[in-house]
């Protein structure tokens, strides 16, 4: 059976929204979200009218209007928005279904974004019931909706699958300075950056491969002491720095493992 790890968005994303082949959401998933949402949405509306029909059935026609489109704006418009923006893009079915939106840049949105998002949403999820968002979410080329192309969004698969491939191999040039050098606690994001980098760096734009390869390789240098005297090409420091880390983890598992056995023995 094949072993997997699941990742989140944020683990590949490198540096100010930078990210490296993350997979676009289904329509599917898109739509199952959205129907999850706009279940609670029309459940929460229907129990705040409920619960306060008794005051706008003996109120004045105006001021039970105003009240009417007071909550309906809130929960189609205000609280979508907060939701999104504090969650980085999350709303109840996203998260279910193990998504989130972003910029097209993959980087976190902002309020401008999910104001924008929730807005247009009005319009082509409620008033249309979601047929517009459903038709251009599966006939647009990236699964978008007409708020994600207004807001500058897409919505990626936030929990993504890694298969454990080889291991990164350690250069030869570079095994006599990465044996000696002190390599730091490297931030695991960071360390799966890199990783993911070096598995995918082929399928890359030059241009893509020389900028992200650079970015990563300067990440790094924060966490190892001292530098080689003269710096490698980026991916080959890269795959030093990720290979003698694999190689000192592997050595403290068996040493951990010998003293556990020398334990239980005792």
């Amino acid at each position: 059976m094949e072993t997997q790890n699941h990742l989140v968005a944020d683990d590949i994303i490198v540096g100010e929204g930078v990210a490296l082949d993350v997979p676009k959401a289904s329509p599917v998933q898109r739509i199952s979200a959205a129907l999850i949402d706009a279940f609670i949405t029309v459940l929460l509306i229907s129990a705040v009218f409920y619960t306060f029909s008794n005051y706008l059935l003996f109120s004045n026609a105006a001021i039970a209007r105003t009240i009417s489109i007071s909550v309906i704006v809130f929960f189609l418009v205000v609280m979508p928005t907060l939701i999104e923006t504090l969650s980085k893009g999350k709303s109840v079915g996203r998260f279910i279904m193990g998504t989130r939106v972003v910029r097209t840049d993959h980087g976190a949105i902002s309020f401008r974004h999910a104001f924008t998002r929730a807005m247009i949403g009005v319009i082509e999820i409620w008033l249309s019931a979601g047929s517009i968002a459903a038709v251009s979410v599966f006939f647009s080329k990236h699964g978008l909706r007409v708020g994600d192309f207004a807001a500058g969004t897409l919505v990626i698969v936030d929990r993504i699958p890694l298969r454990l491939t080889q291991p990164i191999l350690m250069p030869k040039e570079m095994e006599a300075w990465a044996s000696s050098a002190d390599i730091g606690s490297i931030p695991t994001p960071t360390a799966l950056s890199a990783r993911q980098f070096l598995l995918r760096k082929d399928t890359l734009a030059p241009a893509s491969r020389q900028e992200i390869g650079l970015q990563l390789a300067q990440q790094l240098q924060e966490f190892v002491y001292p530098l080689p005297a003269q710096m490698p090409h980026p991916e080959v420091f890269i795959s030093a720095i990720l290979a003698e880390r694999s190689r000192r983890a592997t050595q403290r598992a068996l040493a951990n493992q010998k003293i556990a056995r020398t334990l239980l023995r005792q």
